[in-house]
C-alpha cells in the first residue's frame, strides 16, 4: 500500500495543475501520469479483492513485449507515476506562488502536509520477537530447510514474519511472496505438495478433495518422514494462526508424526523431523 500511495496533497496539486495551469508542457505530464497509473493496475483491474478479468488494461499487452516484460510487478511503474505527479505539483506550486503574497507560509504548509503524509513513523509498530529457538539454530553452520505451517496469504502475519525470522536463522523456507495472483490459485498450486503444505495437518476428509488427492500421504510415517528427509527438512513449525482445521488436533497429528515438540515460544510449536532414508519406490514432485 505504501508503494502505491500518491498522497492527498500531491493529488490535489495535480488536479490544480490540470485545471488551472496553462503551461503548455503540462499536457505531456498529465498523459504520462495517467498512462503509467493504468500500467500499475496490472492486466486487469482489481478493486476490493475482486478481479475484473473482462476489463483489459495496457499492461496486458506490455507483459508480452520482450525486454519490457521483465518488469513483472506492475506496481513498479508507480515510480514513474510519482515522477509525473512531482512535476505537476511543481507547476501547481509555481502558479499558486505567483498569485499570492504569503508564499513562505503556503510553502511551509504544503511541505509539512506532504512530509506528514509520506512519513512512515506513525505506521510503525514493534517488530515480532524472534523465538530463541531460531536464534539457537542460527548458530549452526549446516544448511537445511524449515517447514512452517502458517497463513500463506496474509502478508503481515506469514511471509513478512517468516522473512523477519529468516534473517536470524538463515535457513531455507518453502514459501514466499506471490504478486498479482489470487489466493485460490496459490493454494491449489501449493496443495500439490502435500508433505510441504496445509495437507500435512488436514483431516482425512480434506485430504480426499480433488486438489492433491492423488499425492495424499495421510498420516503415513513411512512416506512422509523419508520425503521430508529427502528435501532436507529438519524442523516443522506450527504457528498459532494456522487457519486450517482444529489447532489441538493438528498438534496431536504432528506429535504422532514427529514426537513431542522441542520448544514452544510466542505461540509457535517446533518439531524435529527424524531423518529417514527412502526405502521404497515413491512418486513425488521432482527436484
Amino acid at each position: 500500500v505504501g508503494g502505491a500511495f500518491i498522497g492527498y496533497t500531491v493529488l490535489l496539486l495535480c488536479l490544480y495543475a490540470g485545471f488551472n495551469v496553462k503551461y503548455r508542457n503540462r499536457t505531456f505530464w498529465i498523459i504520462a501520469a495517467v498512462f503509467f497509473l493504468l500500467l500499475t493496475l496490472g492486466p486487469h483491474p482489481r478493486l476490493f479483492s475482486k478481479s475484473y478479468s473482462w476489463i483489459p488494461l495496457p499492461y496486458l499487452i506490455l507483459q508480452h513485449i520482450p525486454i519490457v516484460k521483465i518488469v513483472r510487478i506492475p506496481i513498479r511503474f508507480m515510480v514513474l507515476v510519482m515522477l509525473c505527479c512531482s512535476v505537476l505539483a511543481g507547476y501547481a506550486c509555481w502558479d499558486i506562488f505567483r498569485r499570492i503574497r504569503i508564499r513562505r507560509t503556503v510553502f511551509t504548509l504544503l511541505t509539512v502536509l506532504i512530509l506528514f503524509e509520506f512519513a512512515r513513523v506513525y505506521y510503525t509498530r514493534p517488530l515480532e520477537k524472534v523465538p530463541d529457538f531460531y536464534k539457537e539454530i542460527g548458530q549452526e553452520q549446516e544448511t537445511y530447510a524449515i517447514l512452517e505451517l502458517t497463513r500463506l496469504m496474509k502478508w503481515e502475519h506469514s511471509s513478512v514474519r517468516s522473512s523477519l525470522f529468516q534473517i536470524t536463522h538463515e535457513k531455507k523456507l518453502f514459501h514466499g511472496h506471490v504478486s498479482r495472483m489470487s489466493p485460490e490459485i496459490y493454494q491449489q498450486g501449493y496443495a500439490l505438495y502435500p508433505m510441504f503444505s496445509d495437507l500435512l495437518a488436514h483431516s482425512n476428509k480434506d485430504l480426499n478433495q480433488p486438489v492433491g488427492k492423488n499425492l495424499s500421504l495421510n498420516d503415513d510415517e513411512r512416506s512422509i518422514l523419508p520425503i521430508l528427509s529427502f528435501y532436507n527438512v529438519r524442523y516443522v513449525a506450527l504457528y498459532h494462526d494456522y487457519p486450517y482445521g482444529d489447532w489441538v488436533r493438528n498438534l496431536r497429528r504432528l506429535r504422532k508424526l514427529f514426537g513431542r515438540e522441542l520448544d514452544k515460544q510466542h505461540g509457535i510449536s517446533f518439531f524435529q523431523v527424524p531423518q529417514r532414508p527412502i526405502s521404497e519406490s515413491l512418486i513425488f514432485p521432482g527436484l
